[in-house]
């Protein structure tokens, strides 16, 4: 019975949420991070709560999504509950991918794409993140891979910014709330 009313509770969330969307557009990658903090009872997603996710994008109750994204989804469906998995309320588009490719360094372009598919106002930087770091091995390479997956490209360019970005993923703050500069904070330096 518990499963039962979880089910209809995230149907009824999903539902309500995109009554919501049809006055303001917010992005696939905030959406579910909603859901998923909204259903889960600790600090760790719910595997249960990630699945119902994971269907809900794949079968295009998320809006924001095209068909190419939705196609990319479905064929990184495992990389994409793991990723889901570690999205809480404080999660960006750029923090995802920097764990996520981290975790993954074997899928770190789909890790790429996909957070760029779900937070494509964040697309710059992960964009930057992804070409410092390797995961796109050229910038062309990075653009066949992100058109083909429904990822909208106009705007983006190469960073002229300074600074490794593998050790300002590896430095990635895990938890502190301290913004002072120069104290460890949540912001990470170009320096």
């Amino acid at each position: 019975m518990n499963k039962f009313r979880a089910l209809l509770f995230f149907v009824f969330s999903l539902s309500f949420f995109n009554i919501a969307l049809a006055q303001d557009v917010v992005e696939p990658g905030e959406q579910v991070k909603t859901i998923i903090v909204d259903n889960t009872d600790d600090d760790s997603a719910n595997d249960a709560v990630v699945q119902q996710v994971v269907a809900a994008l794949l079968s295009g109750d998320v809006s924001g999504l095209s068909e190419e994204a939705i196609a990319y989804l479905e064929a990184n469906e495992d990389l994409l509950a793991q990723l889901l998995a570690l999205i809480d309320a404080n999660t960006t588009g750029f923090d995802l991918a920097a764990a996520g490719m981290a975790l993954y360094p074997d899928n770190a372009e789909s890790v790429a794409i996909i957070v760029m598919i779900l937070f494509p106002s964040n697309r710059q930087e992960v964009y930057n993140l992804a070409l410092q770091t390797g995961a796109f091995t050229s910038p062309e390479n990075a653009q066949i891979a992100l058109v083909s997956a429904g990822v909208d490209v106009s705007g983006l360019s190469e960073t002229a910014a300074g600074g490794d970005a593998l050790t300002a993923a590896a430095d990635l703050p895990t938890g502190t709330d301290d913004t002072t500069p120069g104290a460890g904070g949540d912001t990470i330096s170009a320096n």
